[in-house]
């Protein structure tokens, strides 16, 4: 065998070429299996883990979706898949009549949301840390409301994070921000509802587009987005376009269009913006998808109702889709799908995009009140 190069001897190049390694599940164990060398680097290095994580955030590969009550269902294909039952990518919850349900997945973490005794989990699956997050106590005035969220990761490494909450009452939507670095809550913003809508809606995820979030309304009369400004702190309605309104929500949802800007899919329409303000003035219709022909299911010749989104990846400019056959990954620009699930699509998904090297804990994870 020949000797490795010069420079290979030098354990803090060797550390800076491996962290180059593509961000897939199997990419450091195959490496590691290449020599005791390597696999000390690999594996006892617990700063080089963090560090791949870290470089590799953006990155990220599209591991699985999570379900409302936290089950976990990997997409990707051997080698990389996850098994469906790591120990990794399980939160066993003490419900004690309590009711956790997963909002959202960003940045490599996950949130769960307890609306009835207001509080936020926020879950790293690859390290296993946990954090306890109470609602801000401004929101024990309100009685009756109905809760959603969002979370980021701070930084570029370790496990700072933000969480944004909104919320609305029978008058007004409203919303504050969380940062655990500062351990506590910035000021409540609100916005009168419009007419005719009934709040949030608390099972569809947030969409992050530029420098804001998307809600949707619930209801058949829902009609608008909620959007959170998160540099300008300011919420405003997005009216969605005529045809849309009064809709089923689960065949449409707001997303990135192809350049960047704020759309709505299945029929994608792009938003016309005013460049000075962030206002959404129209609506331009770009392309439709015919989901059922898309899938090749014949679902409604069968006297089935067609396939309905349950998710969407906006990073990754992936749709999930829900039927009675099964829960199908649809990739928009190449707009190739394949099946994740046999069992039937009825449940919003979450997508958990993340940095994970199968066999190589980061942490052992812990649980903390912030």
């Amino acid at each position: 065998m020949a000797a490795p190069h010069p420079l290979l001897e030098d354990d803090d190049l060797l550390g800076e070429i491996l962290l180059r390694l593509p961000p897939r599940p199997s990419s450091l164990p195959r490496a590691s299996a290449f020599c005791s060398r390597w696999r000390r680097l690999l594996t006892s290095d617990t700063s080089f883990l963090r560090r791949f994580r870290a470089r590799h955030r953006r990155d990220a590969p599209l591991l699985g979706v999570f379900e409302e009550d936290v089950f976990f269902t990997p997409t990707m294909d051997p080698p990389d898949r996850i098994p469906s039952n790591g120990a990794r990518f399980s939160l066993p919850l003490d419900q004690n009549g309590e009711d956790h349900r997963v909002v959202g997945c960003r940045d490599g973490l996950v949130l769960i949301l307890e609306p009835w005794r207001r509080y936020f989990l926020v879950w790293d699956p690859v390290s296993d840390e946990l954090r306890h997050v109470a609602f801000p106590p401004e929101l024990d005035l309100i009685q009756k409301a109905e809760y959603n969220g969002a979370v980021f990761r701070a930084g570029g490494g370790g496990f700072p994070f933000e969480v944004v909450l909104v919320g609305s009452d029978k008058q007004r939507a409203f919303g504050c921000v969380y940062s655990s670095e500062a351990s506590k809550w910035g000021n409540l913003i609100s916005s009168p509802l419009p007419p005719l809508v009934n709040g949030i809606d608390t099972e569809v995820a947030g969409v992050l587009i530029g420098d804001s979030l998307y809600w949707q309304f619930s209801g058949i009369w829902g009609g608008h987005f909620l959007q959170f400004d998160l540099n300008k702190q300011r919420l405003a309605m997005i009216d969605v376009p005529m045809n849309l309104s009064g809709g089923n929500l689960q065949q449409f949802c707001v997303m990135p269009a192809e350049d960047g800007s704020l759309g709505i899919n299945a029929t994608i329409w792009r938003a016309k913006t005013a460049v000075s303000e962030g206002i959404v003035s129209g609506w331009m219709m770009e392309k439709t998808i015919d989901l059922d022909k898309l899938l090749s299911l014949n679902l409604q010749e069968q006297g089935e109702s067609n396939p309905f989104l349950v998710g969407l990846a906006e990073d990754h400019n992936v749709i999930f889709l829900g039927s009675t056959a099964g829960v199908f990954m649809v990739h928009l620009k190449s707009m190739e799908f394949k099946k994740v699930s046999e069992v039937c699509g009825d449940k919003l998904v979450f997508p958990f995009a993340g940095v994970y090297a199968a066999g190589m804990a980061i942490n052992d994870g812990n649980v903390e009140d912030d």
